[in-house]
């Protein structure tokens, strides 16, 4: 896999087939034209005569900058790059909806302790954006942490310092004080969802209940909030102009942030039919992290006993996706990359996998982890006119050949 960083100058890519942001084809023989990293225009079918020249397969010295001129009718397309993808299908860069960079899934405790050395946050970015960009994801949302590392690493991208995803931040996560969510925290009121706006951040995060046990089945820590307090809330981040994710295990949980105009669910392990036809009603998105749950049942040193109850609760919540996808809810991919034993970008393929068991169709996986995600974090929404060319190129086509395309990545382009 190469990691191309694209160009301020012109850029054109041929693309043998492209899939749009809807997870459907869009074409083939597609050429596409990239200026500032943003995609100008895209122009196709090409006609084979001129994808013969554009390929080499077919090329006297003069040819590729012609037939580029011919098809895209400029005079002058002087440095230029160009970059031949007629033999694997380029399609939209993969989005993970949930994860927490100042966590490795290896030891938080160390994690933990390095937050105060600003000398670790340079390594620390190389290391899980290298890991997240090699593994397809261009685009993340963090579901924040203590000390705000992820505003740090947001910056780090921005500034292009090192090559890394687009990061949609929360900072902090607010949460009850003396409940769950310690290490992502703070005191959920007016003030701290004012100071995050201050600070920047692209969405509020809200934890709205406490955790999922694999000990008891159906068990999940308490709700943090009354329904007003929790509106209250959601009102003010609204009211700045911030849409509001929700770390909401049970169903009570999200019954409670559905009502009180939370933008998306995290989770949702026991989640409800009724709780779903009100998310589709109401057009709100859902992100339900398989992973965090699913990784009890592969960890060897996790009683059998509760790897069975682990197992029988992503079980009930693959079915829960199928139903959602049913119902027309806009369903993003999040792994909670960061939490223990989940490592950043390693185990997004087998978040999709588990998609795939649950039923899904290759191109309804497409769409979540691309369109839908793109749609949830609020980053670019795929391969259109006007967007950011954050692009996957593979060595095969996941609608022919299905989901195991997606690791024979050739290419990741962006800025």
């Amino acid at each position: 896999m190469e990691h191309i960083i694209l160009p301020k100058e012109n850029y054109y890519l041929l693309a043998g087939t492209l899939i749009g942001k809807d997870g459907k084809l869009k074409g083939s023989n597609m050429l596409l034209y990239i200026r500032n990293k943003v995609i100008k225009d895209i122009y196709g079918p090409v006609p084979l005569e001129q994808t013969l020249f554009l390929s080499g397969r077919k090329r006297e010295p003069g040819d590729l900058l012609r037939t580029i001129c011919e098809i895209t009718k400029e005079e002058d397309i002087g440095n230029s790059s160009f970059l031949d993808c007629s033999a694997f299908t380029v399609m939209p860069g993969l989005v993970d909806c949930h994860v927490h960079l100042a966590f490795d899934g290896v030891d938080a405790a160390k994690a933990t302790a390095s937050w105060n050395e600003p000398e670790s946050i340079q390594p620390l970015a190389a290391s899980r954006f290298e890991s997240l960009i090699s593994n397809g994801i261009l685009a993340i949302r963090d579901g924040g942490d203590q000390a705000g590392i992820n505003l740090m690493l947001r910056k780090i991208t921005q500034e292009k310092e090192i090559p890394g995803p687009s990061i949609t931040a929360t900072g902090n996560a607010l949460r009850r004080r003396n409940s769950y969510g310690s290490l992502l925290d703070e005191n959920a009121d007016e003030d701290n969802v004012a100071r995050l706006a201050l600070a920047g951040v692209d969405q509020i995060k809200v934890v709205t209940s406490g955790l999922v046990s694999i000990k008891e089945y159906g068990r999940v820590g308490p709700l943090h909030f009354s329904f007003e307090d929790l509106q209250f809330i959601v009102n003010k981040a609204h009211s700045l102009g911030l849409k509001v994710m929700a770390h909401a295990d049970s169903d009570q949980a999200v019954d409670m942030s559905l009502k009180a105009g939370i933008d998306s669910i995290e989770h949702g392990y026991y989640i409800s039919r009724e709780s779903m036809l009100k998310m589709a009603e109401l057009q709100r998105c859902w992100v339900p992290t398989l992973m965090p749950v699913y990784i009890w049942t592969i960890v060897a040193s996790v009683d059998p006993k509760y790897q069975g109850i682990a197992e029988r609760i992503y079980r009930r919540h693959q079915e829960m996706i199928k139903q959602a996808f049913d119902m027309g809810i806009t369903v993003g991919v999040g792994t909670d990359s960061g939490s223990p034993s989940i490592k950043h970008g390693e185990l997004y393929y087998k978040e999709l996998e588990l998609y795939s068991e649950a039923g899904l169709s290759t191109e309804q996986i497409v769409r979540a982890a691309t369109t839908n995600g793109s749609s949830i974090t609020g980053n670019s929404p795929g391969i259109l006119k006007g967007h950011p060319a954050n692009l996957l190129v593979l060595e095969e086509n996941p609608l022919q050949e299905g989901i195991s395309a997606f690791k024979r990545i050739k290419y990741t382009l962006h800025g």
